[in-house]
């Protein structure tokens, strides 16, 4: 955690019921790449498994925050209440059977740094069974884009909406600040001032992209497990999830974000700034070296990744990423990068002899 904050910059909260996969999603979030973050962990659980595994890893790591709930509050009150109990200016929910690769909260974390008119960052996600087996892509997690984008809040909720398709992905997809969602009445399940808590997820992302615009990122930075025990398996839930829907679609209509109409494609723009963009560039520039000195590395790693995809030939950014890398500890990455960055500065032998 970082020691000049009081607070974390990061709350990842895991909602637990089921012992099965805990310990694989505790795991995954305590290995991320980026510290300044806590974990909160509510127990929902009828037997003592969880609380057993939570408190093995709390002996050893203080960023868990461990809760039993007696009574147990069901899935959508123990969202809430954790999401209450947490601190981090970002929120980053992992559901007990998820999965997030390492460097899964530093990437979404600095997007939501880096861009202040995103309100959502998601990825690629895998679908995995109950062995972390892959299980392929389907009609929800196939990526919309093909690289790295920005895409319009507008038109992403008009897509998810009428597609039926949560591209989104579950919670343990997505990363947005605290600030975004804590306005949503009466409850961060709410969207249009009506809650609708049996489509939990989709109504979090609706009300995120109808006050900005989302990041999707094309690599694979989470994994989704489907598994006999989940909720969606039980009798009964195709028909509440169609029903869940629909409520969405109607508050969405009457909130003025979708108009009924047949979606069209998400309108999306490539992450990366362009090279002939040279004012962002060398404000991407400056502000990276602002935060290097400022001691933020995450967000100077960030900025001088913007400036080199736009520039991948200056010497220079490379070798402002390298330092950044040295800094955070990524002494392998950072020697690649700084062997590119000097070969670039190396003439060449025909220029060296004259030519």
């Amino acid at each position: 955690m970082n020691e000049n904050s009081d607070n974390p910059r990061v709350s990842v909260i895991i909602t637990a019921f089921k012992a099965d996969f805990f310990e694989a999603a505790l795991a995954s979030a305590r290995r991320q790449t980026f510290d300044d973050l806590e974990i909160i962990v509510g127990d929902d659980s009828p037997g003592d498994g969880i609380r057993r595994a939570a408190e093995s890893a709390a002996a050893a790591d203080p960023r868990i925050v461990y809760t039993r709930n007696r009574p147990a509050l069901g899935g959508p009150a123990n969202r809430m209440a954790c999401f209450a109990r947490s601190r981090g200016a970002h929120v980053k929910f992992l559901n007990d059977d998820d999965l997030l690769d390492a460097d899964c909260v530093r990437r979404m974390a600095s997007c939501l740094d880096a861009f202040q008119a995103v309100t959502l960052v998601t990825s690629y996600w895998r679908r995995i069974d109950a062995l972390g087996g892959d299980l392929g892509d389907d009609r929800d997690n196939a990526r919309p884009v093909g690289t790295d984008s920005t895409l319009d809040g507008r038109s992403a909720a008009a897509f998810m909406i009428g597609h039926r398709s949560n591209f989104i992905g579950g919670p343990s997809a997505a990363m947005f600040r605290r600030n975004d969602l804590a306005d949503a009445r009466p409850n961060i399940l709410s969207f249009a001032g009506e809650p609708c808590l049996a489509n939990g997820d989709v109504t979090m992302w609706t009300h995120l992209l109808s006050k900005g615009d989302a990041i999707y990122l094309a690599d694979s930075l989470s994994a989704l497990r489907i598994h006999p025990g989940q909720m969606q398996r039980r009798p009964g839930y195709a028909a509440e999830g169609a029903a869940a829907w629909d409520r969405i679609a109607s508050l969405a209509r009457r909130a003025g974000l979708v108009d009924g109409k047949a979606p069209g494609r998400i309108e999306a723009e490539p992450l990366a700034i362009k090279p002939w963009h040279a004012d962002r560039v060398v404000l991407a520039i400056t502000e990276g070296a602002e935060a290097l000195d400022g001691g933020d590395l995450n967000r100077a790693y960030w900025l001088f990744t913007v400036a080199a995809e736009a520039e991948p030939r200056d010497a220079w950014i490379l070798e402002a990423r390298a330092r950044v890398l040295f800094a955070l500890g990524e002494r392998t990455l950072a020697e690649s990068e700084m062997k590119r960055s000097r070969a670039l500065y190396r003439p060449s032998r025909a220029h060296a002899e004259g030519a």
